[in-house]
């Protein structure tokens, strides 16, 4: 349960959904920031805290968030219909991925190296543990916990700021972009394609794979940034939805306090 990864691929939800692909295995990609706060932030390149999750700390700049005008290699979009047709609706991005526009992260943060596991999670939620193996899906401690939803994960942010007197939450649309991009502007960190190492469950269906794959986290190598599993394993939380983008500025909730602008 990363506590976030690229928007272009993961989805923001705040709903519960026992059966997804690509919906129902939501993963938590997690902040540590000092916005707002008077607390004393780690100042290293890394940070590990006290249930053994590791941050790293991720530099304030800038980046074009959204799709670009290249568009998606047909390796990317895949094939749909009776007749296996390019899905070309899809070669310019989501309708919510366009147009790319500028974005600002102006006060450094640190996020989670990893998903967060089901021993992390059950740390704050012992119960969660019977939704391991649910479908086939994360029965053991080091795969991402999955069957989480939105109002879950903000209370394991809650419970572990409390526990570590540090501001955690999930991050917002324009932080994982941002982290995940890792100052690359192709369609992902690694190019416009995804290497073999990544394609661990490589399908278009809607439904479980016949066998379900590993989710251990960290066995692909990590984006320039050092995370892990921003492409491949469960899709990503993020504080924030989705949503329309518009011509020139992307305004956020965040603006100001959490260091984002548009």
């Amino acid at each position: 349960m990363q506590m976030s990864t690229l928007i272009s691929e993961q989805t923001c939800t705040k709903s519960r959904s026992l059966v997804r692909i690509p919906f129902l295995l939501l993963a938590l990609p997690i902040v540590l920031t000092s916005a707002g706060t008077a607390v004393n932030m780690p100042a290293g390149k890394e940070y590990t805290n006290s249930i053994g999750m590791r941050l790293v700390r991720i530099q304030a700049g800038e980046f074009m968030m959204g799709v670009n005008q290249t568009p998606l290699p047909e390796s990317v979009v895949g094939r749909t219909g009776n007749i296996k047709a390019v899905a070309s609706w899809r070669l310019s991005g989501d309708f919510d991925e366009r147009p790319a526009h500028r974005v600002r992260i102006s006060k450094p943060f640190y996020m989670g190296a990893f998903e967060v596991t089901n021993a992390q999670y059950e740390r704050f939620d012992p119960g969660h543990r019977k939704f391991r193996g649910e479908l086939g899906f994360s029965s053991a401690d080091d795969e991402a916990v999955v069957f989480v939803s939105w109002l879950d994960a903000t209370r394991f942010c809650q419970w572990l700021s409390k526990k570590e007197g540090l501001p955690y939450r999930l991050p917002t649309e324009a932080e994982w972009e941002y982290a995940a991009r890792a100052g690359t502007t192709a369609h992902y960190s690694t190019g416009d394609t995804l290497p073999e190492a990544y394609l661990k469950n490589a399908t278009q269906s809607r439904y479980p794979p016949e066998k379900p794959v590993s989710m251990v986290v960290g066995q692909t190598p990590p984006n320039p940034w050092g995370l892990y599993d921003v492409h491949g394993n469960p899709r990503n939380g993020c504080m924030t939805g989705t949503g329309p983008t518009r011509r020139g500025t992307r305004s956020t909730p965040w603006d100001g306090p959490t260091g984002i602008s548009a």
